[in-house]
């Protein structure tokens, strides 16, 4: 069990290490094709940093374990509403520029309502429907273009992008290859403990994939982008619900047991109505990061309590 262990973290180290590395190369492409900064932590970043929950996702459902698919999924997302939106704010204030707070707000209205599609069987055809909804989502985000030089840096030329592209099909592929560990690690160590695959998936592996959004979201407030930490974090939340989860249903129709998920669904939904509530004062303070924070310490005694007594 504790070679399992060993694994698990080693493989999660790097993964988030692979996911870095992709998120660069993602940037730079973002600078090329000249998208806001709001669009690239909503769509780029957001996408290439759920990349770890993706391959963990897809791994997962393929091999039928689809309580860790679905508790990484919302594990996940209740990281990066609480832990990542709470230490990028305590981090630097975080101010919510008016034109950014209806799309913010309306991610969050839309988290909120999909948060609750895992308490019903998905199937492939739902799986699919998931999958639409992320392609229609990201059709809108890469409509918004800003200026060439969005953020005083140097231009991108063509060249760069194809190096970034590149860079970024070698971080997935590592990324995949980590997956697989993690993946079997989980298991062997859910068995090990007697623990159910939702409680790895929905704490340790969901804590390890969404070490990317944590390290971006912390470095774009350092770097004065805050539409970029904030949109990373809502923004992930909406491809972990729609590209994850739907990809995980289309590979294996998930039919959970409601009241294995329901922990993580109701905590899903308080973290988004506290967010919520903190970005309608058009700040996220030192204040409200202890208090995010708080919730998700909360949640981790909450979900070990109830493992336990089932």
């Amino acid at each position: 069990m504790l070679v399992d262990l060993l694994l698990l973290i080693a493989a999660l180290v790097v993964l988030a290490k692979a996911a870095e590395y992709a998120i660069g190369r993602v940037v730079v492409l973002a600078r090329f094709l000249r998208i806001s900064e709001l669009a690239i932590g909503f769509l780029l970043v957001s996408t290439a940093t759920s990349l770890p929950e993706l391959a963990v996702a897809v791994t997962a459902s393929a091999s039928g374990e689809t309580g860790i698919s679905v508790g990484n999924v919302l594990g996940a997302n209740i990281a990066d509403l609480c832990l990542v939106a709470g230490a990028a704010a305590l981090v630097g204030t975080i101010i919510v520029r008016k034109r950014d707070m209806s799309d913010l707000l309306k991610t969050l209205f839309v988290v909120g309502v999909l948060s609750m599609v895992v308490l019903f069987p998905l199937g492939r055809f739902a799986g699919v429907l998931l999958l639409l909804a992320f392609t229609a989502y990201a059709v809108m985000l890469l409509h918004r273009r800003v200026s060439e030089n969005m953020d005083g840096s140097r231009r991108i030329t063509r060249k760069d992008a194809l190096f970034a592209a590149g860079g970024f099909a070698l971080g997935i592929a590592l990324v995949v290859v980590c997956a697989n560990f993690v993946v079997g690690s989980a298991v062997a160590l859910a068995f090990g403990l007697g623990v159910s695959g939702a409680f790895i998936g929905g704490t340790i592996v969901s804590i390890g994939t969404t070490l990317p959004e944590l390290v971006v979201s912390i470095a774009a407030v350092r770097k004065k982008m805050p539409g970029m930490a904030i949109g990373n974090a809502i923004g992930s939340c909406i491809v972990n619900l729609t590209l994850v989860l739907g990809a995980a249903a289309a590979i294996t129709p998930i039919h959970a047991n409601m009241f294995t998920f329901l922990n993580l669904a109701v905590f899903t939904l308080v973290s988004n109505a506290v967010l919520w509530m903190m970005i309608r004062k058009g700040t996220l303070g030192k204040r409200d990061g202890l208090a995010l924070i708080g919730i998700y310490v909360l949640f981790l005694v909450s979900a070990l309590t109830t493992e336990l007594n089932t």
